[in-house]
């Protein structure tokens, strides 16, 4: 299953934030919030969306 709603949300955001294109920021910071690379945000599958967010929140603290 692809993102959901409210992840494309979180991950318009997070793109704003580093001034990126959604895809642009997706292979550049795949490799570090997933350990794999992802070269499109229509690539992201719920679960990965999930661990990224996590992940993004973990950091920020």
């Amino acid at each position: 299953m692809l993102i959901n709603r409210i992840q494309k949300r979180i991950f318009a955001q997070l793109c704003e934030r580093l001034n990126m294109d959604r895809d642009e920021y997706v292979r550049a910071h795949s490799l570090h919030y997933l350990g794999r690379l992802v070269s499109s945000l229509e690539n992201l599958t719920e679960e990965d969306g999930d661990v990224w967010i996590a992940r993004t929140y973990v950091q920020s603290l």
